[in-house]
């Protein structure tokens, strides 16, 4: 089941329902999260099959696991090594075969759900073996497969998609709040509320009936003394006259200006990593462990800008995310990067993909770090070219390219050659619109070099 609607829309809180009742069920619950902050391809996959990696038995795993240690570390943990494919055009068939066997013989005893979210940043890679993963489990009584998306982020032709259009998978669209399920949601998150119709008419006209925007508002509005408890009931307050914000980054720009000044700090520290950050990173991040730091980032939870989850926290909505990153400034934010890509090419949560290094770099303060990010692209580019993953080898060369545009280093000609040509060679399958504007700004090159 694919689970589609606009930011906002309930996606994430279904899913939340959904896993509880999975783990009543006494059922596996598996899940991975796509981000745009340059993730290696299949990085949510490989999250979410390590869950059920850790839930299989030897005897179970032993068919499958020499190849499937292609691409699972926690396989690798186990003993299994994987074999020298020298054709990565096999290795993915191979990989593609042995995730599904695996998967087909798990689910006759262990019954699971595999979760990915946010596919409409997936890489092509991670939507490839996904799609082939619910066609092999069709039929499967103990395995299921959900995905969610923001519909209005990808078009119909999108591989989203395509197990959809095969009637493999079901597309559940969901769609804003009437003005009835407020009252449905007032009802259960604000008991025995007094508020007057007038103002719920005004929330709900204002926020367009969309459940993140509306609950954070209301959110909002209790923290800031606009909604109080008055004998065991909400209400307005009676000295403080209610404003409404009117677009969610200006609900996101309010609420944030009121935390404290030490916990903006932390957030805004931690928001440029992504929506997923390693503690062991938050600690770097925030000056080190300590009392205070451990006592911030518990406010931050208890405030649901985060969450937690095993080693990592989380942002609870990108969008928060994205709106305490806004809020730095182009300075801070740029250092904010060039810091976090420092740490992590130190080795601090051991080695980190180039394309995760190329991100941060690659929004850096310092020019010289950006040109390590443009290095970085690059590389990250190649090592997809050789696994034949040639979408993203697109999409990190165009990245590279147009940091390079900004650059005035002296292999400045030679680095922008290496990157259309690139282009011009892996987007022939993949966008040939990109083919020939690659191929017509090495013309132009060329023609300069000869005059």
């Amino acid at each position: 089941v694919f689970v589609a609607g606009p930011a906002g829309v309930g996606k994430t809180r279904l899913l939340d329902e959904l896993r509880l009742k999975v783990k009543l069920e006494r059922m596996v619950w598996a899940s991975g999260q796509c981000r745009a902050e340059g993730l290696e391809p299949l990085a949510p996959l490989v999250d979410a099959l390590s869950v059920l990696v850790a839930r299989t038995p030897d005897e179970v795993l032993a068919p499958h696991g020499p190849v499937l240690a292609h691409v699972l570390p926690r396989v690798r943990e186990r003993g299994f090594t994987p074999p020298p494919f020298t054709n990565p055009t096999q290795a993915q068939f191979k990989v593609n075969a042995a995730v599904a066997a695996w998967l087909t013989a798990l689910s006759t005893t262990t019954p699971f759900v595999l979760c990915i979210e946010d596919l409409h940043v997936a890489d092509g890679a991670t939507l490839d073996l996904l799609n082939h993963v619910i066609r092999s489990l069709q039929g499967k009584v103990n395995a299921g497969v959900v995905g969610t998306f923001r519909s209005d982020e990808v078009d119909r032709a999108h591989r989203v998609y395509n197990t959809v259009d095969e009637q493999k998978a079901k597309l559940l669209t969901l769609r804003p709040l009437s003005r009835g399920d407020v009252d449905g949601l007032l009802a259960a998150t604000l008991a025995e509320h007094q508020l007057p119709p007038d103002f719920v008419d005004g929330a709900y006209a204002a926020t367009a009936g969309n459940a993140f925007f509306f609950i954070e508002t209301l959110r909002f509005l209790v923290e800031a003394g606009a909604i109080v408890d008055v004998a065991g009931a909400f209400a307005l307050s009676s000295s403080t006259a209610p404003s409404l914000p009117q677009t969610v980054p200006e609900l996101m720009t309010r609420r944030l200006s009121s935390l404290p000044p030490p916990l903006l700090s932390l957030a805004q520290a931690l928001a440029p990593v992504g929506r997923a950050v390693d503690v062991q990173l938050a600690f770097a991040l925030g000056g080190g462990a300590s009392t205070a730091l451990y006592e911030q980032i518990e406010q931050l939870v208890e405030r649901q800008l985060l969450q937690r989850a095993g080693p990592r926290l989380f942002f609870a909505n990108d969008d928060v995310r994205k709106a305490l990153v806004d809020g730095m400034g182009d300075d801070a934010r740029g250092r904010q990067h060039q810091k976090i890509g420092a740490l992590l090419e130190q080795g601090l949560l051991g080695a980190t993909p180039p394309s995760v290094l190329a991100h941060h770099f690659g929004r850096a303060h310092d020019a010289a770090a950006r040109d390590h990010g443009v290095d970085l692209y690059l590389q990250a580019a190649q090592q997809a070219v050789a696994k034949q993953q040639l979408l993203e080898a697109t999409q990190l060369a165009a990245s590279g390219a147009k940091l390079l545009a900004t650059s005035q280093r002296a292999d400045k000609a030679a680095k922008d050659v290496a990157f259309q040509d690139l282009m011009a060679t892996t987007s022939v399958a993949t966008h040939p619109p990109t083919t020939v504007a690659a191929v017509e700004h090495l013309m132009q090159t060329w023609k300069h070099i000869d005059q």
